[in-house]
């Protein structure tokens, strides 16, 4: 895996556990 690919890789799931912590009560 290409260092790019693995930093979005790594930014998509900060992006989605953010969501999740936001949308939790």
């Amino acid at each position: 895996m290409t260092q790019s690919a693995a930093q979005k890789a790594f930014l998509a799931g900060r992006v989605a556990l953010a969501q999740e912590l936001y949308a939790s009560p």
